[in-house]
């Protein structure tokens, strides 16, 4: 593969829960063959069967070597992230090489590795850092001292960066307007959310079952739990007595199962839990024709409110057309497109939306492959690319005039 990052040597640092893809994977996925060597280095976060940091080294050969940290913990947090700082400082420190990227999804982790960089620049060699915010909430803690620290560890990450990959704009505005963060412009780029779409053709898109509804993610009720059964029951009692929720991801299954039961619609509700694999979970959408996204719009401390969900991303990736509420901006676009509905949140609006997309099938998952098609991660991040090479190009004639 032809090597269109700019760089011969690309590092990644994040915190990733186990058992799960994030954009670490993915950006993974997308270097490997096209740079000389990459570094994936995960750490532990939320849940970990045994605390260790993963690490992932590749060539451009796609020869991949995996191992542990000796240290292997990730409770107490406190205990853990000192533990992470050192760790993330000594592996950077040790696989720095001459023009190399080091992208970082997490702010102790972005810090960390910005000491060695600094020497690294000091001694000439050629290093570019980026911390790719993924997140953001108003308030992070219930605790104001820990909340604090938090606040002044992701400042500091975003002054000592060269770039900030950022997955919308409104993660950098809420960070400048409530917490007074630098206003960065020329060294931010959008970096979204993608899918896998550019894996698959028309042959696979046409798999799915009318009937099948699709539910991605936590479950959780900021994210609409409470929802689920009385959607479906909404279908069932309007003459939809095939249609089936199919619901992948942990949580709180324990409530879900139990609505599920007392509801009585245990054929119409399939629980798959979280699915490791991400192929696994796509071929599940697949057979789908539709997919809910209900947010909580009550709740402006939220992550949704901010994110730039993939989960909706992956929907649209499989040709599925979404029913969501106002709450992510994504909704905006989806509504624009015609790739989905935008509902209330109520399990009868929602299952109103459900019925006007299962009415006019073919016309919504048309749309909604053809808006999936502009999140490939192969789309966004050659792109990614391409504006990092043109802001360092810019860069360098700048400082040559000076």
């Amino acid at each position: 593969m032809i090597n269109n990052t700019g760089f011969e040597n690309i590092l990644i640092f994040s915190h990733s829960q186990e058992d799960t893809v994030g954009v670490d994977d993915e950006l993974l996925e997308y270097i490997t063959h096209k740079v000389k060597t990459s570094c994936l280095f995960k750490f532990p976060f939320l849940y970990s069967s045994d605390g260790s940091i993963k690490v992932t080294l590749s060539d451009s050969f796609g020869t991949k070597q995996n191992y542990s940290s000796l240290l292997r913990f990730y409770k107490p947090d406190i205990v853990s992230y000192v533990k992470d700082f050192i760790y993330a400082f000594f592996y950077c420190a040790k696989y720095i090489k001459r023009n190399s990227l080091v992208v970082c999804t997490d702010n102790i982790l972005t810090v960390a590795t910005s000491i060695p960089l600094y020497f690294a620049r000091i001694f000439g060699v050629k290093v570019t850092n980026v911390y790719y915010l993924i997140d953001y909430t108003p308030r992070r803690f219930t605790s104001s001292i820990i909340n604090l620290v938090y606040e002044f560890v992701d400042k500091l990450a975003f002054y000592c960066t060269d770039y900030v990959w950022v997955l919308n704009k409104k993660m950098v505005t809420g960070r400048v307007v409530d917490k007074g963060y630098p206003t960065r412009t020329d060294n931010i780029i959008v970096v979204p959310h993608g899918n896998n779409s550019h894996k698959y053709n028309d042959l696979d898109y046409k798999k799915f079952d009318l009937f099948n509804i699709a539910y991605l993610g936590g479950i959780f009720k900021s994210k609409g739990a409470e929802l689920f059964t009385q959607i479906i029951k909404e279908l069932v009692e309007t003459g939809h007595k095939s249609a089936t929720l199919h619901v992948i991801g942990s949580g709180d299954l324990d409530y879900l199962s139990d609505c599920v039961k007392s509801d009585k619609i245990e054929n119409n509700v399939v629980l798959y839990g979280r699915v490791s694999d991400q192929k696994d979970v796509e071929q599940i959408l697949l057979r789908c024709a539709v997919a809910i996204a209900p947010y909580n719009p009550h709740d402006k401390n939220s992550f949704s409110y901010y994110a730039d969900p993939g989960k909706v991303k992956i929907y649209l990736g499989c040709g599925l057309p979404v029913v969501i509420t106002e709450v992510p901006e994504i909704y905006k676009t989806i509504r624009k497109q015609n790739a989905g509905l935008v509902a209330d949140y109520s399990a009868k609006d929602f299952s109103k939306k459900i019925v006007v997309l299962l009415n006019d099938i073919s016309t919504y998952r048309r749309n909604a492959q053809k808006l999936g098609e502009q999140y490939s991660w192969l789309k966004i991040f050659d792109k990614t690319f391409f504006v990092m090479k043109r802001k360092i190009q810019s860069q360098k004639t700048y400082n040559a005039k000076l």
